[in-house]
């Protein structure tokens, strides 16, 4: 059962009364909610009231509660918020929805189930679905857009493909109502859009324009112009029925008179967008979350990874220039007030995919899509841009009767520290396939990491039997039945604390018993970002029982044994320090780095591992390369000085 608040403006006219009942009617035939509607109206006197009650009062039953109130000019357009807060934090009613809606808008039973289907689907893309109003026109006898003024041109848009639908954003998002549940009430409370007054710093619509856009405009994702999107019919001609909203006044398209309002509603619902199909110009997202319990649909869950985790980042502790570290401050405060929160780390099995690159095409209901975790926002500046028009004629690759399991991710193909962090929890999921034979199907990279990724897995999985493919990603190949794990990060900032947990286990049970419990990790010249004056740095940790590791041509395996046993890590920024993932959890962290690098990837994996965190930027020494190219060299008298204030004088 779900309860559902409600709130209409009401300005009386000509039939208003009529459209209301409309209105009334929509929501009252909505089987299995209990709705209250609250309709808010200027300067009601006892006439209106006693018109009010005998009409609508018919409605009331146990599953609907109807109220009247009013309220004055001034108050009329943004009450809504203030009645929805209310019953939103102090209600004996718990309600799981909340709705805004002009006082002409039919919204029917099929409009609040797509709602319901298709609102956690959209969410993993950072999208809600959305309403299209439209008109019946008397002249033409056909379905017009109200709110669109001419033809969309969707060339080059995102589309987002979710249980055999797709989904596109339409050039006008006004349609004079908003449906939230719970979390995006929460959301919306907090943002401008809420405001009377800060709304119109989002978008200069009318007043009563504004109160009625929700979560319209704030939160967009990257690639959208707009948040809420709408599903296409099968032929792509036009939007589904599903998400039609019906201005019942039709005022828009049968209004032919010489007025500011003469360009709305006079475009056909099927000609609304210029081109009717879009094969080949636009990326079609799909999210390996959207799969469907009821029905097959080419995405099959099969089990929790990691669970979803949420925590908090305490403030940075960092030593160096002034002016670096205040806008360093800066860019971090957003950061340190909210907490990081990561989904669920999910295992799914695609019918059929593509993969070119590092790019995964899952191919449903006949189209090739571009999978959403290889191409979330944050992926996108370190892949290329998809291109659907390979071949579709690439017969299947690495048929045999082992199982086919894919990993990857934007940086694990050129960066240790990415395949650590990134890629290598993710192999969690193996568990369940002991006893088979795996395929482990991975983008090649350099000779050397090909060998550092089939050491790393062999390593915590010593039992299993593996055939490693690394593919050339300049050429797509397919696969059938392939396996996938979703992303355990959102590079830089969020990361799966349970994933790191697990590697934690896992080089705690390679730790020896001789194990240094202080170690620096040099990084010297001639690699890139050397800390030039090691000599020093090294000498006043050396006062402290640090013990100096190089572990230049280090397995992996011999790499997690002397990490797992420390308890202070002291070391250069940079990927070998990513072995820290092995070291048991709360461990003691010492940074250095050159000033001009702002990096939250190693602050976040300290915050998201429970460990302490302590960075020293240092001077730059290039001054013709990007700060994390140069060469640096640390304050000394600043590192004693901590050194000294943590462990005592020596």
């Amino acid at each position: 059962m779900k309860n559902v608040f409600v709130c209409i403006p009401f300005a009386v006219g000509e039939n208003h009364f009529q459209y209301l009942f409309d209105v009334f009617s929509g929501f009252f035939n909505i089987k299995n909610i209990f709705v209250e509607i609250v309709v808010v109206a200027k300067g009601v006197d006892e006439k209106f009231n006693c018109e009010f009650n005998r009409c609508f009062g018919k409605f009331c039953n146990e599953r609907m509660k109807v109220t009247l109130n009013s309220v004055s000019e001034e108050n009329f357009s943004w009450c809504h918020i203030e009645l929805m807060k209310e019953k939103f934090s102090y209600s004996e009613i718990l309600y799981t929805h909340f709705v805004y809606i002009e006082s002409d808008i039919f919204f029917s039973s099929v409009n609040f189930e797509y709602f319901l289907e298709y609102r956690a689907y959209l969410s993993n893309f950072g999208l809600i679905p959305g309403f299209l109003r439209i008109e019946f026109n008397r002249r033409q006898n056909d379905v017009f857009v109200c709110d669109q003024a001419g033809q969309f041109d969707q060339a080059g848009k995102f589309f987002v493909h979710v249980n055999g639908m797709d989904f596109v954003e339409v050039g006008s998002c006004a349609v004079g109502l908003f449906v939230l549940d719970r979390e995006g009430f929460s959301e919306y409370i907090n943002t401008r859009s809420s405001d009377e007054i800060e709304s119109n710093n989002v978008v200069q619509w009318g007043v009563a324009q504004r109160a009625g856009m929700g979560l319209m405009w704030e939160n967009i994702p990257p690639g959208f112009q707009a948040r809420m999107v709408v599903p296409l019919c099968a032929d792509k001609s036009g939007p589904d029925p599903m998400c039609w909203v019906r201005h019942v006044s039709d005022s828009f398209t049968n209004d032919y008179n010489d007025t500011p309002n003469f360009i709305l509603g006079k475009t056909r619902l099927d000609q609304m967008f210029k081109e009717k199909f879009y094969g080949g110009k636009n990326i079609i997202l799909s999210s390996a979350r959207s799969f469907n319990t009821k029905k097959h649909n080419g995405i099959k869950f099969l089990t929790e990874v990691f669970e979803c985790c949420c925590y908090d980042r305490s403030k940075l502790i960092a030593f160096g220039d002034k002016s670096f570290l205040d806008n360093l401050s800066f860019y971090n405060f957003p950061l340190e007030n909210s907490p990081a929160v990561m989904q669920n780390v999910i295992l799914v099995k695609f019918d059929d995919i593509y993969v070119v690159g590092g790019i995964i095409y899952p191919f449903l209901d006949k189209e090739i899509t571009v999978l959403y975790e290889i191409f979330r926002p944050n992926d996108r500046p370190a892949l290329p841009v998809p291109d659907v028009n390979f071949s579709r004629g690439i017969e299947y690759n690495y048929q045999n009767d082992n199982v086919n399991f894919i990993c990857t991710s934007a940086g694990s193909a050129s960066n240790y520290g990415h395949w650590l962090v990134d890629d290598l929890p993710r192999f969690k999921a193996l568990d369940g396939f002991k006893g088979k034979k795996i395929n482990i199907i991975l983008q090649s990279g350099s000779e050397l990491l090909n060998y550092v990724r089939q050491e790393s897995i062999c390593m915590a999985f010593p039992e299993y039997e593996f055939e490693f493919i690394f593919y050339d990603g300049r050429y797509p190949i397919r696969l059938k039945d392939a396996y996938y794990v979703t992303p355990t990060t959102y590079h830089p900032i969020v990361k799966s604390s349970p994933a790191l947990k697990y590697l934690s286990c896992l080089g705690q049970k390679m730790r020896r018993s001789n194990s240094s419990k202080r170690i620096f990790l040099l990084r010297r010249p001639p690699e890139r970002r050397a800390l030039v004056n090691y000599n020093e740095v090294m000498a006043s940790l050396s006062k402290y029982n640090f013990d100096l590791i190089d572990i230049s041509g280090w397995s992996v395996k011999r790499q997690a044994e002397i990490f797992s046993g420390a308890e202070i890590v002291a070391g250069c920024m940079g990927a070998a320090m990513t072995n820290v993932v092995f070291s048991a959890l709360g461990l003691e962290t010492i940074l250095f780095a050159p000033e001009g690098w702002v990096e939250p990837f190693y602050w976040d994996l300290a915050m998201a591992r429970g460990d302490s965190y302590v960075v020293f930027y240092g001077k730059t020494l290039n001054t013709d390369v990007a700060p994390n190219d140069s060469d640096y060299e640390i304050d000394i008298s600043s590192l004693e000085l901590y050194l000294e204030r943590r462990f005592g004088y020596r």
